[in-house]
C-alpha cells in the first residue's frame, strides 16, 4: 500500500515520499498540544482557475453587508505543527508490536 501511494506521489507531484494528511489529522485530535489553531470561516473554491483552493477569513475585518463570508460559523484550523513530535508520535504508533 505504501509503495503504491509513494509511486503515485512520484508520478503526480514529483515527490519521492508520501503525504501524511490522514495520520496528522488523527494526531491533531489526540495530541492537540502539538499544534496551534486559529478560528475562521473556511470556504473552498469550486469554480474557475482556483478550483480546490481553500481560503479562510480569520475575522480580522468586520463585514457590514452580506457576502460569501457571512452566515457561516468559524471553525478551528490547525495553523502550526511541531513536525518532529508529530512524526515521533506516528512512528511510535506504527512501531508498536
Amino acid at each position: 500500500m505504501c509503495k503504491f501511494y509513494r509511486d503515485w506521489h512520484v508520478k503526480s507531484d514529483g515527490v519521492y515520499g508520501i503525504f501524511l494528511h490522514d495520520p496528522v489529522s488523527f494526531v491533531a485530535l489526540v495530541r492537540p498540544d502539538l499544534f496551534t489553531f486559529k478560528k475562521g470561516v473556511v470556504r473552498v473554491e469550486t469554480q474557475g482557475i482556483c478550483v480546490g483552493h481553500t481560503l479562510m477569513d480569520q475575522g480580522l475585518k468586520k463585514w457590514n453587508s452580506s457576502n460569501p463570508w457571512t452566515g457561516f460559523s468559524p471553525i478551528s484550523v490547525a495553523w502550526t505543527v511541531n513536525v518532529e513530535e508529530v512524526l515521533n508520535y506516528i512512528n511510535g504508533i506504527l512501531k508498536k508490536p
